[in-house]
């Protein structure tokens, strides 16, 4: 994926995200809008593997290495961040409070991201940082929506 798309893709997903937090801090839990954000950041980090050039063995171990390590730490914090948030059910189901951390979280990663991808552009290591970054952002908001499910199956009993 080129930067440019890249960009523009990143965009839309914290426009999303903006946009959800807008609507309120207390939303109702909805299958299909909670899961929207992480099937596009799973697309965009799926994207971004697919076109790096890993010649040898070893650097597809290390891109492999980086996804699981970043994954993994993004998947803990998620599910940290998912502990810390309300949960309450009403007539109409499982009402959660939202706040804008996950927003600016995920926004300084990205950045971060693009900060190394700029000043090292063409190096190894960027390309490792850059998975890893995505991976962390990803497993954040993977590990957040696990838990805010988990949590609706839970209240639904």
């Amino acid at each position: 994926m080129n930067p440019q798309s890249m960009g523009y893709f990143s965009l839309i997903i914290i426009f999303l995200m903006f946009a959800g937090v807008m609507r309120g801090k207390v939303k109702h839990f909805n299958p299909v809008m909670i899961w929207l954000v992480p099937v596009l950041l799973l697309s965009m980090t799926a994207e971004e593997v697919l076109h790096i050039p890993a010649a040898t063995p070893a650097a597809q171990i290390s891109i492999t290495l980086a996804l699981i390590v970043g994954g993994c730490a993004g998947l803990g914090i998620g599910l940290l961040r998912g502990k810390s948030m309300h949960f309450d059910s009403d007539a109409n189901g499982m009402i959660y409070r939202n706040s804008y951390a996950s927003v600016i979280f995920f926004t300084v990663v990205l950045l971060f991201k693009w900060a190394v991808s700029a000043f090292f552009a063409g190096s190894p290591f960027a390309a490792l940082l850059s998975i890893a970054l995505l991976a962390v952002s990803c497993g954040s908001i993977v590990g957040r929506r696990i838990f805010i499910t988990y949590k609706a199956v839970q209240l639904a009993k």
